[in-house]
């Protein structure tokens, strides 16, 4: 081993268990980054013993993984430092993991495609990290309650993905009123068409520095593209598939 080594990517590592996270967390103490995305052989046991030695940890991506609601309290209550955490696909974890995560310096965090996530949960943890710059909930039953208690209380915040989630013109709103930096959104609605021309309308008037932005699947017409074009001069990407009401009219 190297206790000298800081960062070790072992994603898609199948056969990784919680022996290698055992011998990790003895041998590798001043680790920042460790990646195990996939690592399907690794349980709870392995990732408590880990944020239990590893406490100096800023980024941890555990996505694909079968762990619960008590790794996530061991990482909360050791990694005091991280600022990175990557949950994507961790079907076992409930919103009594995000009531127990006090992370002040968490600006990153990726719960794409955890089903047991809820308003509850997201909310709480709005209060206890919020110093949040990017949030990912993608596929989640979040609704406007969720995102409006993270405008209030992550100001910081820059880039918000909510595709496939029930969320409405109320959580620009909130975005507006409280989120001055925010420079990619993504509202990608697959069909769930809850976005407005009203609402992207006062989004770009004010959140002139948007950078990305993803209305896929809305019922947005040709004023909303017109009003995109006329505040958003920094604007990279847009993205509008599979939004019918719009016409060539609004390309030119």
């Amino acid at each position: 081993m190297y206790p000298g080594l800081v960062e070790l990517r072992l994603a898609n590592v199948e056969k990784l268990t919680d022996g290698a996270l055992r011998a990790i967390a003895q041998h590798l103490p001043k680790l920042h980054l460790l990646d195990l995305q996939a690592s399907r052989g690794i349980s709870d046991s392995g990732v408590i013993e880990l944020a239990q030695k590893c406490t100096a940890l800023k980024a941890l991506n555990l996505c694909e993984t079968s762990i619960t609601d008590a790794a996530i309290t061991a990482i909360a209550n050791n990694c005091g430092d991280l600022e990175a955490l990557v949950l994507q696909n961790c079907e076992n974890l409930t919103d009594a993991a995000l009531q127990v995560v006090t992370l002040p310096k968490l600006t990153k965090l990726y719960l794409d495609d955890c089903p047991a996530i809820s308003d509850a949960g997201l909310i709480e943890l709005s209060r206890q990290c919020t110093a949040l710059k990017s949030l990912s909930i993608r596929s989640t039953s979040i609704t406007d309650a969720a995102v409006s208690a993270v405008a209030r209380n992550c100001p910081d915040l820059e880039e918000l993905q909510v595709e496939n989630s029930q969320v409405t013109d109320e959580s620009i709103i909130s975005l507006l009123q409280h989120c001055a930096h925010l420079t990619q959104l993504d509202f990608d609605r697959t069909g769930i068409t809850l976005i407005s021309d009203a609402g992207v309308v006062e989004l770009v008037q004010k959140c002139t520095a948007l950078k990305h932005l993803d209305l896929s699947g809305n019922l947005i017409t040709d004023a909303a593209i017109t009003a995109i074009a006329n505040n958003c001069g920094d604007l990279e990407e847009l993205v509008v598939e599979n939004c019918d009401s719009i016409t060539d009219a609004a390309l030119r």
